[in-house]
């Protein structure tokens, strides 16, 4: 009696371990689902204002008479392009990894861990 009472004893804490393990990854999965939401929404709004510097700099490249103005007009222009790359590079390791949720059944995932511990 001893013995088997241990035995149930040490099943449910094998499957109280998996279950916080579980959540602990939820928890994570959660977390970088947030951090994919808030990345793709802060490159869209910073590829906009870098699309009129990209732009007002050509422009500036393009009629400017002064030299100088022209180098520093395509230094910007560069920077600008570069932070567009940058965003765009932010927007593709988003979509790489697009964040599911779905509903769980709890008991699903008890027995699962149960049978895991068996």
């Amino acid at each position: 009696l001893i013995f088997g009472s241990i035995r149930d004893l040490r099943e449910r804490l094998r499957a109280e371990e998996e279950i916080n393990r579980q959540r602990e990854k939820l928890h994570q999965n959660e977390k970088m689902a947030a951090m994919g939401s808030l990345l793709a929404g802060v490159s869209h709004e910073l590829n906009n204002p870098l699309a009129v510097v990209v732009a007002q700099s050509t422009l500036l490249h393009e009629f400017a008479s002064d030299p100088q103005t022209k180098v520093r007009a395509e230094k910007v222009r560069a920077a600008a392009e570069r932070c567009g790359r940058i965003v765009k590079s932010f927007l593709s390791m988003v979509r790489l990894h697009p964040a599911a949720q779905a509903e769980t059944d709890l008991n699903q995932v008890i027995r699962a861990a149960l049978e895991v511990t068996a």
